[in-house]
């Protein structure tokens, strides 16, 4: 990527991460952290981004998914925080240097994108979050979030390595099949951590982190 590109991403991210920042600071989200259940989850959110899954030159992290139980517990606001500090958390975990700090207002961009799109369309075929939601009435609008930070979020890296990195020869529908594979070991899960997380509250979090720690582990095997 030239100096050129570099220099215009910066840019537009330096301008939507402070507008961003004024909206969470300015709707109270940052105040939204100071509960057990919301460090559970930025812990098991981190977790998962810090320990990601290396495969045939692909980093696979399923912190996206965490969030989504996040989404549906405590809503939009929340989830765009914690996404974005997973995303700098994998970053670091994954070996950023000087020379590849682009790759932070890079990935920035991608998943709060993949955060408002899908959200969008959560609430666009009715879903509620918090304690409106219900698997039974709004278990179809989970369903539409999951296909769009799936579908989305590959879309967008797939675009940024053809059109930013001039990277060719990707073969988009194989990489995508991986993903929706992974989708379905990874939403039943998730969908379990949400049910369960209305019964038995902070203790759901951690048997989801040792499911999923069990699911990397097996995973790191496979393709070493």
């Amino acid at each position: 990527m030239s100096r050129h590109k570099e220099k215009i991403i910066w840019i537009i991210w330096g301008f939507v991460f402070l507008a961003v920042f004024a909206y969470l600071a300015q709707a109270q989200t940052f105040k939204m952290l100071t509960t057990v259940d919301s460090i559970a989850f930025l812990a098991l959110a981190m977790l998962t981004a810090i320990l990601p899954i290396q495969y045939r030159n692909h980093t696979l992290t399923f912190f996206q998914w965490i969030t989504l139980a996040i989404f549906i517990k405590y809503g939009f606001n929340l989830e765009v925080l914690i996404s974005q500090m997973a995303v700098l958390a994998a970053l670091i975990a994954s070996g950023l240097t000087k020379q590849t700090l682009y790759r932070i207002p890079i990935n920035s961009l991608i998943f709060l994108i993949t955060s408002i799109v899908s959200a969008s369309m959560f609430y666009l075929v009715g879903g509620q979050t918090g304690d409106l939601f219900s698997m039974l009435y709004h278990g179809h609008a989970m369903l539409v979030y999951a296909m769009c930070i799936l579908v989305l979020n590959h879309v967008l890296i797939f675009a940024t390595r053809r059109y930013l990195f001039s990277i060719k020869g990707q073969n988009f529908f194989k990489a995508l099949t991986r993903e929706m594979i992974s989708a379905t070991i990874l939403l039943p899960i998730v969908i379990l951590l949400i049910i369960l997380h209305k019964e038995i509250g902070s203790f759901a979090v951690l048997f989801t982190g040792i499911a999923l720690s069990e699911y990397q582990l097996s995973l790191s095997y496979t393709t070493e």
